[in-house]
């Protein structure tokens, strides 16, 4: 009889992308009956993906979970602080981080650190104890626990319940720069903790010195396992049409950043495509828009775009009170499509590289405003913990000026024969975590 398994979701976008369109959520399937934990946020969208699995879909109500206090905010502060003072890349997606020296050097001290995540730890693992989770694990025989997530109430209440029970918990790390914007997984307990590479493994040991080194695993994260065997369901005659292009130019794709990050992006946008029209022929070389999921659908459509700027469909949902955003099905196998039809990607720092990475895809980042010059509040991504080792890949390149951008773009074909001799890592994470879980 299969073990059952309980999964907390509960980022929406990234959730989807994980479990339903990477396949990971049917691999899982095919080992442990499944049973999904979330949070009530009344999407219809994301409920019905997720009930399509064939497994039930549980939801709570945020309102019943506990917050976090002052201990657990000054633990906050004083990490950060840390970071700062060790210069270890601290980040932040919608604000530019500028520490004071002082702050940084009297609370990022080393003993008020393990003083602060020390006391922490202990009040987490009494605090959050939850009768309804602890009832919901009795009613459905939960086996196992995994969750992406470790800074919600939701999610560490169902941790912390699920080994007062005595259940193996399993932890994935969500996103890359994770542990750059929240350096303290809450949790000494865990069974196992999957990261993505062996430089993940060592930033979370060397930020959390209480973790146990043998339950870190490097997995790889599954989201990427799609990617590489995926073939485009559309071809390129398809996009052409759809988006009236020539099918024999290069296809640029630029992905823009979340409009919560306070940048006008759009304005940068026009300008690479102002500066590329002087330099090329549309025929030649066209920029692929793709707005970030947080976009709403109407952004950008009533804006006059260069000739050689084409606004792509947009497939996101996002309900900002709600902290919820969705993609549906079709945006996901376009985003595919559209990975394997271009020849580069366009964007700040983010974790599109690792994707374009994955079908050794060249990337381009961007470090400069509309006015073509280098942007302030862009040198966090570029300088970011996680970010720092992608220069050394030689598919990433940094444009800090938009004559950088336009040169790297037009001699592109530079990279073809690296390109070419490259082959896929098919080592899949999924097999790798449900191994590990087993």
């Amino acid at each position: 009889m299969k073990q059952r398994l309980g999964i907390i979701v509960e980022f929406g976008f990234h959730d989807l992308k994980k479990y339903i369109y990477s396949g990971f959520g049917s691999k899982l399937g095919e080992h442990f009956n499944i049973v999904w934990l979330a949070i009530q946020k009344n999407s219809e969208e994301f409920d019905r993906l997720f009930r399509e699995t064939g497994y039930p879909i549980i939801y709570f109500d945020k309102d019943d979970f506990k917050v976090s206090g002052k201990t657990e905010n000054h633990n906050t502060s004083v990490r950060r602080a840390w970071m700062n003072r060790k210069n270890l890349g601290q980040f932040h997606n919608y604000k530019t981080i500028e520490p004071g020296f002082l702050r940084s050097f009297v609370l990022g001290n080393e003993l008020i650190k393990r003083y602060y995540e020390n006391k922490t730890l202990n009040l987490i693992e009494k605090k959050y104890y939850n009768q309804e989770i602890s009832t919901f694990i009795e009613k459905h025989k939960i086996d196992i626990l995994l969750g992406t997530g470790y800074s919600s109430a939701f999610s560490k209440s169902v941790f912390i319940t699920g080994n007062r029970k005595k259940l193996p918990c399993f932890l994935l790390i969500n996103n890359w720069k994770d542990i750059y914007v929240n350096n303290f997984i809450p949790f000494r307990f865990l069974a196992g903790l999957f990261v993505w590479d062996e430089k993940m493994k060592n930033d979370c040991l060397i930020h959390m010195p209480y973790l146990e080194p043998d339950k870190l695993i490097i997995s790889g994260n599954p989201v990427f396992d799609f990617l590489k065997t995926s073939v485009p369901l559309h071809d390129r005659q398809f996009y052409a049409r759809k988006y009236k292009i020539d099918p024999n130019a290069d296809w640029l794709y630029y992905t823009m950043m979340s409009p919560l990050a306070g940048t006008n992006e759009i304005d940068t946008v026009i300008a690479v495509g102002e500066a590329l029209q002087k330099k090329c022929k549309k025929e030649e070389k066209v920029i692929l828009l793709r707005r970030n999921p947080q976009h709403n659908v109407t952004d950008f459509t009533d804006i006059k775009l260069p000739d050689n700027v084409v606004l792509t469909d947009h497939y996101s949902y996002f309900d900002k009170i709600k902290d919820m955003h969705t993609q549906s099905p079709e945006g996901e196998q376009e985003w595919i499509d559209l990975l394997h039809h271009c020849c580069l990607n366009l964007s700040v720092p983010s974790t599109v590289t690792l994707e374009f990475l994955t079908l050794n895809k060249p990337v381009i980042n961007i470090g400069f405003d509309h006015n073509g010059i280098p942007d302030k509040r862009l040198k966090q991504h570029f300088e970011a913990g996680f970010y720092r080792p992608m220069f050394d890949n030689s598919l990433v390149k940094k444009a800090m000026h938009i004559d950088d951008a336009v040169e790297l773009i037009l001699n592109d074909h530079l990279e073809d024969n690296l390109l070419k001799e490259k082959e896929l890592n098919m080592i899949f994470a999924s097999d790798l975590l449900i191994q590990a879980i087993k």
